[in-house]
């Protein structure tokens, strides 16, 4: 008997047909499942966002929590002559400052040579700097010319710098040799040319002194190395441009103050607005968020508003809204500007110890910022819903599995079935036609007969 290789050609039944839609209808085992892995990958996901949203509000508490917001400054001055760089611990005031001689670099040429490329012949150069610093430069007879000098001598890894500068005279070929730092301390005191000393010889009038920059601040003498004076006022950064008197105002910045507390506002109404979302309802559509009735979230929004409406036991801000904010009923917050600006003009002590806290006790952006580090930490509950969430994926995906599976191993035992009903069916058709083609020769041999 041949072997049937399609279902269906033997008995001439659709086969095929009848095995999809078993196929198919195996196959539902499997929607309850996939409706399950969706809905908890939505679900990981959301967390996801609203981890994030968490971050993003954690960013804006700890900039608060330390208090160093709170000490913003700006700087300004009289003149161009200085330019001025603050830092919180600057302390506001006026500062009347004389720069009576600015920082410079030492530096001296030879006389000059009629050619670059003029032999000079080998020999040992050596270079020393006022603070003891010393370096021996090795200069190759086959390499000596005035350029070959300047590049040994700019290899040599000691703060100078060498160049070959043209004056433009009968002999204008000069190598200049300086120190690359300013102030004294950096000055070049002695050059030793060696065996080049025949071809190169230094010209003192073209000498120049390095120098420290000299200043007075509210009539107090500095000296600085360089033009950079640093730590002659805590927390300022001078750069000395020109020589003169400058006058530098440092104020408390409360625009930058102020800015602070909006965005820390409104990153927690972003918050609040993710959780909104992720948790809504809407009866009329039948929408609802990928969290809702999750407890994850709103234990959460329970925990943060209990810091908010619990505020500080002592001081003169107690209550948030005290500080300018208040609550709104949809658990937003909303800033009175004006009240701020009165607080961070007249109160910025007592704002700042509201935030960051002081010997009394922890401000509300501290214990902030302690709830959302736990929140967040590996062994918190955002990771812990994840975790369980993951967890239950991976169980779906392993079952998924096991039901493919097993769908696979029915329909390839219905197909099996089938192809053995078609190998029947064909036969039993067969049989059929041969036995009525029998019955038909029969009759016509009596046909004949009669």
């Amino acid at each position: 008997m041949p072997t049937i290789s399609a279902l269906g050609i033997g008995s001439g039944l659709d086969l095929n047909g009848l095995l999809d839609q078993l196929n198919s209808a195996e196959r539902e085992k499997l929607v309850p499942i996939v409706d399950k892995q969706r809905s908890f990958e939505a679900k990981l996901s959301a967390l996801g966002q609203f981890r994030s949203a968490l971050e993003s509000f954690q960013d804006k508490v700890d900039q608060l929590s330390d208090g160093t917001a709170f000490q913003s400054v700006t700087s300004s001055s009289t003149s161009e002559g200085i330019s001025v760089a603050a830092t919180r611990d600057a302390v506001p005031g006026q500062y009347n400052i004389d720069v009576t001689q600015l920082a410079g670099t030492y530096s001296i040429a030879t006389t000059g040579l009629d050619a670059r490329d003029e032999y000079l012949g080998a020999g040992t150069i050596t270079i020393t700097l006022a603070n003891n610093t010393s370096v021996e430069v090795d200069i190759d007879g086959e390499a000596s010319t005035l350029n070959d000098v300047r590049d040994a001598i700019n290899k040599s890894g000691i703060d100078i710098q060498a160049s070959v500068v043209d004056d433009g005279s009968d002999a204008p070929y000069r190598l200049s040799i300086g120190s690359v730092e300013a102030g004294e301390d950096a000055a070049i005191t002695n050059i030793d040319f060696g065996a080049l000393a025949g071809s190169l010889v230094l010209d003192d009038a073209t000498e120049v002194q390095g120098q420290n920059a000299q200043l007075t601040v509210n009539g107090i003498d500095i000296v600085s190395q360089t033009n950079q004076v640093e730590g002659a006022l805590e927390g300022l950064t001078l750069a000395l441009l020109e020589e003169g008197e400058v006058g530098v105002r440092i104020d408390v910045d409360n625009e930058t103050i102020r800015s602070g507390v909006a965005e820390f506002v409104e990153a927690y109404n972003r918050l609040q607005t993710e959780i909104d979302n992720l948790t809504r309802y809407e009866p009329e559509s039948g929408v609802s968020g990928a969290l809702l009735g999750d407890s994850t979230l709103r234990s959460v929004q329970v925990q943060l508003r209990g810091i908010f409406t619990t505020g500080r036991p002592e001081g003169e801000l107690v209550q948030l809204s005290d500080s300018g904010i208040a609550m709104q009923l949809d658990g937003t917050l909303e800033v009175d500007e004006d009240i701020l600006s009165d607080i961070v003009e007249e109160q910025l002590a007592e704002l700042s110890a509201f935030f960051a806290g002081d010997d009394s006790g922890d401000g509300i952006a501290e214990r902030l910022s302690a709830a959302l580090q736990a929140l967040l930490d590996s062994d918190g509950i955002i990771n812990s819903a994840s975790d369980s969430l993951d967890r239950r994926i991976d169980a779906l995906d392993q079952r998924q599995e096991r039901v493919e599976a097993s769908i696979d191993r029915t329909v390839e035992r219905y197909r099996k079935q089938f192809s053995q009903l078609d190998i029947l069916v064909g036969n039993l058709n067969s049989t059929s036609a041969y036995v009525a083609q029998q019955f038909d020769i029969l009759n016509a041999q009596l046909s004949q007969r009669v």
